[in-house]
């Protein structure tokens, strides 16, 4: 589970604070998780959390875990495009970063834990309605700015939920949050992943079955893209490469 909680990662732009400072602030909201696919690692949220605050890729910093100075070093980035209009936009809620593994090497101060998407997920369709799932992220409401050192102080949350089959969207799946910790908000929860307790000799293995999009506490109610399709877009990725 450790590998779960970790591999979840808050989302954070650096910028500087004018033409003549040297000094930068932090600052954004909402969740990715890194992930490892056929001997590549990748970082994984959704396309709306970068679009909604108007931020660039070549702005994001991620820290590998929680107490590393050195931020994670990405080679490509990749947004999934609508192959006709008929398509629903919700399954190309999917943006991906490539780490530069080599460089994350060297420069590294800390491991990499990362989600193996080879082993280490299910599909939704396999769960029965009511199943209890979690998700990992970072609400915004529990991001602090240390105006001081000009940083954003963030916790992790762990929010309760059931499945409840079938999204209307493509390739996504609805749940309802069972225990949202207190937070008014889940602003800040989309690019979580959603994972599954599957009981295995007695042991309880955690799941990734997909990945946050959307949702509200006051509905109660939550969608999220299939684990499957985020494998499946990775496959897409590396056929165009070939």
């Amino acid at each position: 589970m450790n590998e779960f909680l970790q591999a979840s990662r808050p989302i954070l732009f650096e910028s500087s604070l004018g033409d003549h400072s040297s000094e930068t602030v932090y600052w954004g909201k909402g969740t990715s998780f890194l992930a490892s696919y056929n001997g590549q690692y990748y970082l994984i949220t959704a396309n709306h959390v970068m679009k909604n605050q108007s931020a660039t890729h070549d702005l994001l910093r991620i820290f590998p875990t929680d107490t590393s100075n050195y931020t994670i070093p990405f080679n490509a980035q990749y947004e999934l495009k609508p192959l006709n209009q008929n398509e629903q936009e919700e399954y190309h809620d999917i943006y991906l970063m490539r780490i530069d593994i080599p460089m994350q090497i060297r420069n590294s101060d800390s491991p990499l834990f990362a989600i193996d998407l080879n082993k280490s997920i299910m599909s939704p369709e396999s769960l029965s309605i009511d199943t209890k799932l979690g998700i990992i992220g970072f609400p915004a409401d529990n991001r602090e700015v240390d105006y001081e050192f000009l940083k954003i102080k963030y916790k992790r949350s762990v929010m309760s939920a059931k499945y409840k089959g079938r999204s209307s969207f493509d390739h996504c799946y609805s749940l309802c949050i069972t225990d949202s910790l207190g937070h008014e908000s889940i602003d800040g929860m989309s690019g979580s992943p959603v994972f599954y307790f599957q009981n295995i000799k007695e042991s309880a293995i955690p799941r990734l079955v997909g990945m946050m999009i959307r949702g509200s506490v006051e509905s109660g109610n939550g969608h999220f893209v299939s684990a499957l399709a985020l494998k499946k877009a990775l496959d897409e990725i590396i056929a165009q490469e070939a």
